[in-house]
């Protein structure tokens, strides 16, 4: 196997089901084939020998369908579904999270800079904020194209810090 039949191979190894054996290679007379179990339907898919060509996808029953490229296959609605991998991603993210700890509470304050500019102090216990608040607070704020946004997260060693910022980057995911 060639580099780039292995590149293609772990690229198409992510796209495999979940408890299946993953994804297979090998070359045959017509191209390099990829066989793998995707969306519950057994695939193989034929790269061209040169790397840049017809894709052609072949499923059990006899389905066949042609990519001009292995970039429209990509965009195709089997592998390019974003709705189908969000839902998978946050099944397994919601299983990731149910093993993290508790996050502590943030205190501090919350500030947008802009012409209507908004500060929303938290003071004290009574208003402290989890990471999904603040999840929440960063899907509304207003982004302008010019924008850059910044989040200062300070607190002294080992008061759990990382541990916010992985329960904020699963739940922003």
């Amino acid at each position: 196997m060639n580099t780039v039949q292995s590149r293609i191979l772990d690229e198409m190894s992510v796209f495999a089901d979940l408890g299946t054996n993953g994804a297979s290679g090998e070359q045959r007379r017509e191209g390099f084939v990829v066989r793998l179990f995707r969306q519950g339907d057994e695939l193989a898919l034929v790269f061209p020998d040169d790397d840049d060509g017809e894709v052609i996808e072949r499923c059990r029953g006899g389905r066949r369908q042609t990519h001009p490229s292995y970039a429209a296959l990509l965009a195709s609605e089997r592998f390019g579904n974003l709705l189908t991998w969000a839902a998978t991603q946050k099944m397994l993210l919601g299983e990731a999270l149910a093993d993290i700890r508790p996050a502590i509470p943030v205190e501090g304050a919350i500030s947008t800079p802009s012409a209507a500019s908004r500060t929303l102090p938290i003071a004290g216990p009574q208003d402290l904020l989890t990471a999904d608040e603040l999840d929440n607070f960063l899907q509304s704020a207003h982004r302008g194209h010019d924008s850059v946004q910044v989040m200062l997260i300070d607190g002294p060693a080992g008061i759990g810090k990382t541990k916010f910022i992985e329960e904020l980057g699963f739940a922003r995911a």
